[in-house]
C-alpha cells in the first residue's frame, strides 16, 4: 500500500482501491457514485474483456461491499485494463496539490461525433476505456469542479493526439474512447478557487498532470500489446 496525507492506495483483487481518512467532496461520471458526492473510497476495477451483466450497478456495489465500503460513500469505476498498470503522477504549485491515477485502454478509441445519424444505428463497440481519477486539496466551487471536468478530458484529448491514437471506426485521430470515465474529488481543505481554466495556475497544473499520466498509460498499453505480438510469433 501506498500513501500520502490522507490518501492510501493499492491494487488488491483486480482492484486498484484509493481511500481517503477524511470526506471528499467528487463529481463524477462513474457507475456508483456518479454526479455530487461526500466519499471516502474510490474504485477501479478490472472487470475484463468478457465482462457482461445486466446489472453493472449491483455488481459494482457489491464490489464496494467486499471491501468493507459503503456504496453511498464510493465511487466505483469499470475497465477491462489490467489496473496494475496504472499510472499515478502528482505535482504541487504553492499551496495546490495534484494526484491522478489512469487506466488506459485505447482498443475501443474514438473521435466525438465522427459516427453519422445513418451509422448510428448499426454503431456496435468493444471494451476500451479510458478512467481518470484526480484528487486535490483546491477548495472548488461547484462551477470550478466542472471546469476542471472539462479541462481534464481536454488534456485526454490532448495525449491522444500527441501519441496519435487513432479511431478505431474512421481513422481521424481520437479524442477519447466509447466508455471513458472521470472522476474529480477534493479534501477541500486548500485555498478556495472558483475558477480552473487555462489561464489560472490550478488550470495548467491539472491539465499538465492529467496529460502526462494518460501519456505515460497509452506507453504502457503499447508496451503491453508489443509484448503480445511478441509471445504469439
Amino acid at each position: 500500500m501506498k500513501s500520502k496525507a490522507a490518501l492510501s492506495w493499492q491494487v488488491n483483487r483486480n482492484c486498484l482501491q484509493i481511500q481517503s481518512t477524511r470526506p471528499l467532496r467528487s463529481l463524477s461520471s462513474a457507475i456508483v457514485g456518479g454526479g455530487w458526492q461526500q466519499i471516502q473510497h474510490i474504485f477501479n476495477v478490472d472487470v475484463g474483456m468478457s465482462y457482461e451483466s445486466t446489472v453493472p450497478v449491483q455488481d459494482m456495489e457489491n464490489i464496494c461491499r467486499s471491501f468493507c465500503a459503503l456504496p453511498q460513500h464510493s465511487v466505483g469505476l469499470m475497465t477491462a485494463v489490467d489496473v496494475e498498470n496504472y499510472c499515478f503522477l502528482e505535482e504541487e504549485y504553492e499551496d495546490q496539490w495534484v494526484r491522478v491515477w489512469v487506466t488506459v485502454g485505447v482498443t475501443n478509441a474514438a473521435e466525438a461525433g465522427s459516427v453519422s445519424k445513418e451509422e448510428q444505428k448499426d454503431f456496435a463497440c468493444t471494451p476500451g476505456t479510458i478512467n481518470t481519477i484526480i484528487i486535490t486539496n483546491a477548495a472548488l466551487t461547484e462551477g470550478a469542479f466542472v471546469n476542471s471536468v472539462m479541462l481534464a478530458v481536454e488534456a485526454k484529448a490532448a495525449a491522444l493526439r500527441e501519441y496519435q491514437v487513432l479511431d478505431v471506426f474512421k481513422g481521424a485521430v481520437a479524442t477519447g474512447t466509447t466508455s471513458d470515465a472521470i472522476v474529480i474529488a477534493s479534501t477541500m481543505t486548500g485555498s478556495q478557487i472558483a475558477y480552473t481554466g487555462m489561464a489560472t495556475h490550478f488550470g495548467q497544473l491539472m491539465s499538465r498532470v492529467v496529460r502526462r499520466a494518460i501519456g505515460l498509460g497509452i506507453e504502457k498499453q503499447l508496451a503491453a500489446w508489443a509484448s503480445k505480438a511478441s509471445n504469439t510469433n
